[in-house]
C-alpha cells in the first residue's frame, strides 16, 4: 500500500549505479522510491546497512529507517525478511510534477529552468555577469579546480576590494552543492550573492560588512553530480548525490562530504567503505578533485567562519561529526548556531546529536585543521524534500538569511549590548527606582566575534528627570568574551513624576558602527492592579476552541513534556493547561491551535502598565510550533504580538511594559495561544500567575473578571505600606471630572449619590483582596457602576484611588 507522507530530506542517496565502459554516460535512470525499512534489532540494522544503498542520515527512528531505492533494492530487503513500506513512488516525478503545478503568480522570484532552480550553466552565467554589473564589489569568477569530468569548480569574492584577497580583512566562506541533489543549497547562495550586491549602499549592515569582511562563495562544489541530475531530470527532481568519479568496482561516485582529511576513512564510524553506498568516503582522503579544490582554497585563505549549505531538515549543525564528543569550542558554536536557528524556530546541535556520526566531513576538517568555526545548515522541511516547490524559494531563503548574516558578523570583531543591571548608590535601600535617588548602571557588552573588539558605551536621555553622572566608559574585549561595563551613574531628580514612562538610551560605538538600546524606566513602587493565580475561579477567561487539547483550568498532570505542579510548585495548585485529558506525553497534546483570552482590562487612566505571567511551553521542535502572547486595545478586534516563544520546557516569567506595544485603553485584553503546526509534533503549554501592575504614589484599585450578572469579580487594593491602614470602598452610578478635597490626596471622580459598598483594612504590605459577585438581578443589567477607594493610612493624609468603571453585561 502506498503511504503518502512527508519525507525527510537528509537522505544519504542510493548511488550504486554501474559505470559503462567508455565513461559514465547513461541517462536511463531507474525509478527511485522513498520508503521505510523496519529495524527491530542491531542485527536488522546491520542487514539494512549492507543491503540498502541510500539511507537516511538520521538513522533508525521509532523502529524504522528511511531510504531511497528502486524496486529491486526493495525486493532484496523484503527477501531478507525485513519489512518495507513505500512512502512515495517515483520521487523524481513527484518533485518535477510539483514544480510544474506551481501557480505562476505564486512562485515569487523563480530563478532557473530546472524545476525553478538554475542549471549549472545558469549559475556560471550569473556569476560571470556580476563582475560586469558590480565591478567594485564582485570579483571575476575564480576557478578553484577541475572536476572529474572536466567542469570548473568556481567561486566568487564579494567585498569592496574584490580583485584580490585582503589579508587585513576576516574571511567568511559559504559553499553549497556538495551533494548534487540539494539544489536549494545553491539557490540560497545565489540569492545571497544578489542580496549583498543589491543592498550595498542601501542597507547599513550589508554596507558595513562588505567594507570590513571578505565573502568567499562557492555555489556548486559538485558540478558533475549537479549537472548529471539536470541530464537525468531536466525539469527537476534528480536524486544523484555523489560526484561522478569511477570507482574500482565499476560503480560511480564518492560522497564529497566524507572525503575530507579529518578522521577520514574506515577507522571511524559515519561513512562507508562500499563504493556502491551513498556515503562512500573514497579510496583516500582528498582523493577527489573537487575536495582538493576546496582544500587548496581554504589553505590559501583560511576563513574565520564557514557555512556549508545542504538540504534539508531545518537544522544548523557543527563539529564534531566523527565521534559523539563535544569540541573545545562547543559553547561558541552553540551561541552562533542558536542565533542563526532561534529566530526562525530551527533546531541546532552537533552533527552527531541531530543527524548521526559522519566522518571525513568538511566541517570537521575546517575546524580541526584550520580552527575555522564551520557550520552547516540543512534548508527545508520534510515536506519540502530535496527539491522544494518554487513557491517555497522565497520563504526558505528568508529563513536561512538570518544565519548567513550572523556568520559574517562574527567572522571579525562584533560587540553588542547585553543585560543592564541597576545598583542603588543613594536612596531608601529598596529595589525600586524613585525620585531623588542615585543609581549605578552596569551595562553588559559581549564580543561574539573571532577578533578582539574595542569601543565605548555612553548613556543618553532627552528627559530632564535624569541627571547623568559618569556617563561613558571604554572597553577592550577578547574574542568570544563579555564584561559588565561600569559603573555609569544616574540620579533621578527629586521632582520627577512617579508612574510616567521614561527612557534611558545606551549607545555602544565599536569598530565603525553603533548600536542603541532604549531602556524603559518608570519611577515609583509597583502597585498590583490584578493578580490571578488561577486557583479560585475562571474570572472571565475564555477558551476559543473545544478540542481534546484545549486550555483547561486544572491541576497539571506530569508527563515527559509537562510539569506536575503549577508555577507555585504546591501540590494541588491549578493553572491553565493544554491537553489535560492526556495519558502519555503525546495523548491529547495540541494538534492545531488553542487560544486563551483574558477578561477586559481597564487601563485608560494609566500612563504605564506592567504585565507578567508564568508560562511553560514544550515542543518536540516542529518548525513553527510556538507559544504566542498578544495584546489588544480594542476588545480583540486587532492584536499586537508580545512574544512568540519556541521552547521553555520550564516555568519562566517574562515582563512587558504594555504601553510600548499598544495604547492603554479601557478595552484591553490579553490572548495566549499554543500552536502546533505539524501533527507529528508533541506540544503542550501552561499559563499561571497572571499579574498587572502600575506605579503611583496614590492607592491603586484594580478590577478583574467578567462583569456579568452572577459572575465573581476580584477587586484588588494596593498602596504604599502603612500598618493599620483602613479603607472605604465607595460607589456611584455617576462619575465626572476629578474634584479635590482639602486634606485628601488625589481626586474624587464619583458624582451624585455616593454610597459605601464596604469598609475594611489592608495588610501590613498595603494590600487587600476584595472578592465580590454581581447579583443576579436583571435590573442591574446595562447599568454602569463607578468605584473608588478612600484610604486612611492612620498617619498622614487620606488619599483617593483611581476610578474603576464597568457596565454590567
Amino acid at each position: 500500500m502506498l503511504v503518502l507522507i512527508p519525507i525527510i530530506l537528509t537522505l544519504v542517496p542510493s548511488q550504486g549505479a554501474q559505470a559503462q565502459s567508455g565513461g559514465p554516460v547513461f541517462l536511463a535512470a531507474p525509478v527511485i522510491d522513498a520508503f521505510e525499512v523496519r529495524v527491530s534489532s542491531p542485527r536488522d540494522w546491520r542487514r539494512v546497512r549492507a543491503l540498502a544503498s541510500d539511507l537516511d542520515e538520521h538513522g533508525p527512528r521509532d523502529g524504522w529507517v528511511r531510504a531511497l531505492g528502486d524496486d529491486s533494492e526493495q525486493a532484496r530487503l523484503r527477501a531478507a525478511g525485513l519489512g518495507v513500506r513505500v512512502l512515495q513512488e517515483d520521487l523524481t516525478s513527484f518533485y518535477a510534477d510539483r514544480a510544474a503545478a506551481a501557480a505562476p503568480g505564486s512562485m515569487g522570484l523563480v530563478s532557473g529552468s530546472m524545476g525553478g532552480f538554475r542549471t549549472l550553466a545558469e549559475i556560471d552565467y550569473h556569476l560571470a555577469q556580476l563582475a560586469t554589473l558590480f565591478p567594485q564589489l564582485a570579483s571575476p569568477v575564480l576557478p578553484l579546480g577541475v572536476s572529474h569530468e572536466g567542469r570548473s569548480v568556481n567561486a566568487i569574492r564579494i567585498s569592496t576590494s574584490p580583485a584580490s584577497a585582503d589579508p587585513q580583512r576576516p574571511t567568511v566562506m559559504y559553499d553549497a552543492l556538495h551533494h548534487g541533489r540539494e539544489p536549494m543549497s545553491g539557490e540560497a547562495l545565489m540569492r545571497f550573492i544578489d542580496y549583498l550586491l543589491f543592498n550595498y549602499g542601501n542597507d547599513p549592515e550589508v554596507t558595513y560588512l562588505l567594507e570590513r569582511r571578505e565573502f568567499l562563495i562557492v555555489p556548486c562544489v559538485n558540478p558533475d553530480g549537479y549537472e548529471y541530475n539536470h541530464l537525468l531530470a531536466p525539469m527537476g527532481g534528480g536524486l544523484w548525490r555523489k560526484n561522478k568519479s569511477v570507482n574500482s568496482d565499476g560503480t560511480w561516485g564518492v560522497d564529497l562530504n566524507r572525503n575530507y582529511g579529518w578522521e577520514w576513512g574506515p577507522a571511524w564510524p559515519g561513512s562507508s567503505s562500499n563504493p556502491g553506498q551513498a556515503d562512500y568516503h573514497g579510496p583516500a582522503a582528498f582523493s577527489e578533485p573537487e575536495t582538493r579544490a576546496m582544500r587548496d582554497l581554504i589553505a590559501a585563505q583560511p576563513p574565520a567562519v564557514a557555512v556549508s549549505v545542504h538540504a534539508a531538515g531545518n537544522l544548523w549543525i557543527f563539529p564534531w561529526g566523527y565521534d559523539a564528543i563535544m569540541s573545545p569550542h562547543d559553547g561558541v558554536f552553540r551561541s552562533l548556531a542558536g542565533r542563526a536557528a532561534g529566530p526562525v524556530g530551527w533546531s541546532y546541535g552537533t552533527i552527531w546529536e541531530l543527524l548521526s556520526t559522519a566522518n571525513g566531513s568538511s566541517l570537521d576538517w575546517m575546524y580541526g585543521q584550520h580552527g575555522c568555526l564551520a557550520l552547516a545548515v540543512e534548508i527545508g522541511t520534510p515536506s519540502d524534500g530535496f527539491w522544494p516547490a518554487p513557491t517555497r524559494f522565497d520563504a526558505l531563503f528568508e529563513e536561512v538569511l538570518v544565519g548567513f548574516i550572523e556568520a559574517a558578523r562574527v567572522a571579525g570583531p562584533w560587540a553588542d549590548l547585553g543585560p543592564v543591571a541597576w545598583v542603588q548608590q543613594e536612596g531608601d535601600g529598596d529595589l525600586e527606582r524613585e525620585p531623588g535617588e542615585s543609581w549605578n548602571v552596569f551595562v553588559g557588552v559581549k564580543n561574539r566575534g573571532r577578533e578582539a573588539a574595542s569601543g565605548n558605551v555612553i548613556l543618553e536621555s532627552s528627559s530632564d528627570a535624569f541627571v547623568l553622572m559618569h556617563g561613558s566608559t571604554d572597553f577592550q574585549l577578547a574574542p568570544h568574551s563579555g564584561q559588565q561595563m561600569g559603573p555609569l551613574g544616574v540620579k533621578f531628580r527629586s521632582d520627577a513624576t512617579v508612574g510616567t514612562p521614561l527612557v534611558l538610551d545606551i549607545v555602544l560605538t565599536t569598530e565603525g558602527r553603533s548600536e542603541r538600546k532604549s531602556v524603559p524606566v518608570v519611577l515609583g513602587e509597583p502597585q498590583v492592579l490584578v493578580f490571578d493565580d488561577m486557583q479560585t475561579a475562571d474570572f472571565g477567561w475564555t477558551v476559543g476552541d473545544d478540542e481534546p487539547w484545549s486550555f483547561e483550568r486544572r491541576q497539571p498532570v506530569r508527563t515527559l513534556i509537562q510539569p506536575g505542579t503549577d508555577h507555585s510548585g504546591l501540590s494541588g495548585g491549578k493553572a491553565w493547561v493544554t491537553g489535560f485529558k492526556g495519558g502519555g506525553p503525546d495523548a491529547n497534546d495540541v494538534d492545531g491551535i488553542t487560544r486563551l483570552t483574558s477578561p477586559r482590562v481597564r487601563a485608560g487612566h494609566l500612563d504605564h502598565l506592567e504585565l507578567s505571567y508564568a508560562r511553560w511551553f514544550s515542543t518536540s521542535n516542529g518548525p513553527g510550533d510556538r507559544f504566542l502572547a498578544e495584546v489588544s486595545a480594542d476588545d480583540g478586534a486587532t492584536w499586537v504580538e508580545l512574544e512568540s516563544l519556541e521552547r521553555t520546557a520550564d516555568w519562566s516569567q517574562p515582563r512587558f511594559f504594555l504601553e510600548q506595544y499598544s495604547p492603554l485603553s479601557d478595552n484591553m485584553r490579553l490572548r495566549f495561544s499554543v500552536i502546533d503546526t505539524g501533527a507529528d509534533d508533541t506540544v503542550e503549554g501552561l499559563l499561571d500567575d497572571f499579574q498587572l501592575q502600575s506605579r503611583t504614589d496614590l492607592p491603586s484599585l484594580g478590577l478583574w473578571g467578567q462583569t456579568s450578572l452572577g459572575q465573581p469579580l476580584g477587586l484588588i487594593l494596593h498602596h504604599p505600606p502603612a500598618p493599620g491602614a483602613s479603607f472605604t470602598l465607595l460607589w456611584s452610578l455617576s462619575a465626572g471630572p476629578g474634584q479635590t478635597n482639602v486634606g485628601v490626596l488625589g481626586e474624587l471622580y464619583l458624582l451624585g449619590t455616593v454610597r459605601i459598598l464596604l469598609a475594611g483594612s489592608s495588610d501590613g504590605f498595603g494590600h487587600a483582596d476584595i472578592p465580590t459577585r454581581i447579583p443576579s438581578l436583571s435590573a442591574l443589567k446595562n447599568l454602569t457602576v463607578h468605584m473608588q477607594v478612600l484610604l486612611d493610612p492612620g498617619t498622614g493624609p487620606k488619599a483617593y484611588s483611581n476610578l474603576v468603571s464597568f457596565t454590567v453585561e
